[in-house]
């Protein structure tokens, strides 16, 4: 039995509220795969979000600031 076949069984065993979770779930992933890829579309935002998540959470302001 090939993969797809096994997941395709053991879905059909899970109740439909389960299997609307898991739905939503996926959804859920394809839109932060788009916006990943659009964030890493934009010149040097890469770079900026990396360089960001090194800084001290609490030397960050909790104000944001709009240019």
């Amino acid at each position: 039995m090939s993969t797809k076949e096994l997941l395709i069984k053991e879905i059909d065993t899970l109740p439909p509220e389960t299997i609307n979770i898991v739905y939503q779930f996926v959804e859920f992933q394809k839109y932060i795969i788009d916006d990943t890829t659009y964030l890493e579309s934009i010149p040097g935002m890469k770079e900026s979000i990396i360089e960001g998540m090194k800084e001290d959470p609490d030397k960050c302001s909790h104000i944001l600031e709009w240019e």
